[in-house]
This record gives structure tokens, C-alpha cells and sequence, in this order.
């Protein structure tokens, strides 16, 4: 089973920018991110379970497909909402 995780595993980390945002006090835009990956877990999970028949490695494709679409919600959330101007200007 690890063998099988390991190969359809995608180290893809979103705790540095986590980390990140809750230093500078943004919560509600990392709690919106986590959301819309939330609800994308569920298809992601049962598209390559059923239909594909991956058995334990569709729980990792999951995973995989999950983190990234939780980092590009998170991004276009704060680039829709101009917080990376109040982040990243000049004090």
C-alpha cells in the first residue's frame, strides 16, 4: 500500500503560504480556499474510484488533485479582492 501511495503521490505543500497569510491576519480567504477544495475533493475522490477503477490510489489522486486546486482558489481569491496590493506594498 505505501509503494502505491508513493507512486501516485505529489508532495505539494500549501503550509508555507498558510503559515503566511495567517501571520498577516488573512483567514477568510484561506477558510473560502480550503472550502472550494473541500467540495472539489469529493468528485476528484469519486471519478477515479468508480470509473477508473484505482482502488487506494484514487484516495492519493484525490489528494494530489485537491492541494493544487486549493492553492489557485487561494490565489485568484486574493488577486480577485486586491489583498495582494495591501500584503506586498511598501509600509
Amino acid at each position: 500500500m505505501a509503494r502505491t501511495y508513493l507512486l501516485f503521490s505529489l508532495h505539494f505543500s500549501l503550509h508555507p503560504i498558510r503559515i503566511y497569510l495567517r501571520a498577516q491576519g488573512i483567514t477568510h480567504s484561506l477558510t473560502q480556499a480550503f472550502l472550494a477544495g473541500t467540495l472539489l475533493h469529493l468528485p476528484f475522490n469519486y471519478i477515479p474510484f468508480t470509473h477508473l477503477r484505482l482502488g487506494i490510489a484514487s484516495v492519493v489522486t484525490s489528494a494530489t488533485a485537491s492541494n493544487p486546486s486549493i492553492l489557485l482558489s487561494l490565489v485568484r481569491r486574493i488577486w480577485i479582492t486586491s489583498l495582494y496590493c495591501r500584503m506586498w506594498s511598501p509600509q
